[in-house]
């Protein structure tokens, strides 16, 4: 029966895990053709490192949206009354961390459960797309903007607890219970970032990171228009020969990939692909390859 509930579970963590990961889109020949150029090389292999640094840093926040958890439903429900005698503020500030916490659980088991799997995977190819994918994903992003808001209650917290700390003798429990969950944040924030630094210490790996995050999904690289080079010389009014990143010359069934910078400038499908998979900004003319999408104003290049 347990093997039974276990194996269920884990097929809806799956299917879960599709739909967070994914977007609902499975990886296509096409996909595999001009991602797998960047991927599978040591261009772009993700220090193992890293990736271990990540897994601890998400596991240690684990562990501390567990803690507010239990204190928001298991400390603050039986001394409500001792707590908001002793500091109403910093009540009000306990449950509201709290509640910020215990949204966290889920996404961040997801997370760690997509890591532990990733760090599993033999092929090399297929752990850095599951890798950039992971830090693609909705419920990345939606961790990393609910960490920041952690983080600035902290900081409001550590402020008003500081002006308001009182000397109540009844309320010692309470008080070190403040300074024990703003000690532990004081001391998660220094080690986590003596971590990174020893972690992220050369320029391939910074690299690598710097890649996981300013590139496009396959889905936005996906929307760009795609013509053959005698058409986009006709309908751009266009007499470049040659790609500007491989420098071969055009072919009249070449595809080319039209930028929606101020240019409109085109590269080889494949090429712009793999730049777009590590950069923004056109290869050209250094503006968001997304500008008319991005605003109504006139365009601007990004620095």
């Amino acid at each position: 029966m347990d093997s039974i509930l276990k194996e269920q579970l884990n097929q809806l963590m799956d299917k879960l895990e599709d739909f967070l990961f994914k977007d609902g889109y499975s990886l296509t020949d096409d996909q595999v053709r001009y991602f797998q150029p960047f991927f599978a090389t040591e261009s772009y292999l993700f220090s193992i490192n890293l990736l271990r640094y990540f897994k601890q840093e998400i596991f240690v926040g684990f562990i501390f949206n567990i803690v507010l958890f239990g204190i928001l439903f298991f400390y603050v429900p039986f001394n409500f009354a001792m707590c908001w005698s002793c500091n109403s503020t910093m009540t009000l500030w306990l449950i509201i961390v709290g509640i910020l916490n215990s949204i966290l659980i889920v996404p961040k088991a997801i997370l760690i459960r997509k890591l532990l799997r990733i760090e599993e995977a033999v092929d090399i190819y297929l752990a850095n797309y599951s890798l950039w994918i992971f830090f693609k994903s909705k419920v990345y992003k939606f961790n990393n903007v609910m960490s920041r808001y952690i983080f600035c209650a902290y900081l409001v917290g550590i402020f008003v607890f500081v002006l308001t700390n009182g000397e109540v003798e009844q309320c010692e429990k309470f008080y070190g219970l403040m300074s024990f969950l703003f000690g532990s944040f004081a001391l998660r924030s220094v080690f986590g970032f003596l971590k990174f630094v020893h972690n992220v210490n050369t320029t391939p790996e910074l690299e690598a990171l710097s890649a996981l995050f300013n590139g496009f999904s396959h889905k936005e690289l996906q929307s760009l228009k795609v013509v053959s080079a005698e058409e986009y010389k006709k309908l751009y009014n266009r007499d470049d020969d040659d790609c500007p990143i491989c420098y071969m010359k055009y072919k009249e069934t070449d595809e080319v990939k039209i930028m929606e910078c101020n240019g409109d400038h085109g590269f080889h499908k494949r090429c712009i692909d793999e730049w777009l998979v590590k950069s923004k900004k056109c290869p050209q003319c250094r503006m968001s390859v997304f500008a008319r999408r991005e605003a109504d104003e006139p365009y601007q290049k990004i620095e």
